[in-house]
């Protein structure tokens, strides 16, 4: 197996992310052990920040054929309404009537 063979092998048996991270690191690296500890730093990265609490929002894609005023358990938006708000009633500080 040829030097090549064996870097795309490599390469292929990483996640997506570090493949994307090693292909765009190899423009500033020109050694395989300089490629290896730039891959090993941004796979430190990659675990901190699975970590950290995302700053990113994730958005789904919309579905047209969904109906919108259901959720996923069965539960129509009103409510799904009705419960937040009869959750936060009882989350809130009791006012103490016995003073």
């Amino acid at each position: 197996m040829t030097s090549e063979q064996q870097r795309e092998q490599f390469i292929r048996d990483l996640n997506p992310m570090n493949q994307y991270n090693i292909r765009m690191m190899a423009k500033f690296y020109d050694t395989q052990d300089n490629i290896t500890k730039a891959l090993a730093e941004a796979e430190k990265y990659t675990l901190s920040q699975m970590n950290a609490p995302s700053s990113i929002p994730v958005f789904l894609a919309a579905n047209p054929y969904i109906d919108t005023n259901r959720s996923g358990d069965g539960m129509t938006k009103n409510e799904i309404e009705d419960l937040i708000k009869t959750t936060m009633a009882f989350s809130q500080p009791q006012q103490n009537t016995d003073l």
